[in-house]
């Protein structure tokens, strides 16, 4: 995920001029839904392999694998590579 394309950034409540702030964050996640939907359907073709890189600091609340799943549910064309990503 590039930061911001799948999972839009939360905009603290409070935060001064709070309604364009949620005006800004509704719009980064209808961003984010549609980013997401064009990318799993580009991998719903059979024809490809998927590559699927997950951060395993994170292995709770990882969201890669879940989006991959709907388009390969079994796994069957999909590699999946845990590491853990430079900070």
């Amino acid at each position: 995920d590039t930061p911001g394309l799948i999972a839009a950034p939360r905009i603290p409540k409070g935060r001064p001029g709070g309604g364009a702030a949620v005006a800004q964050q509704r719009a980064l996640k209808a961003s984010a839904k549609e980013a997401e939907r064009l990318v799993v359907e580009k991998m719903k073709c059979e024809d490809y392999i998927i590559l699927c890189v997950e951060d395993t600091n994170d292995w709770k609340h990882g969201s890669t694998r879940e989006i991959v799943q709907k388009a390969d549910p079994d796994l069957s064309r999909t590699v999946i590579v845990n590491t853990k990503f430079d900070t």
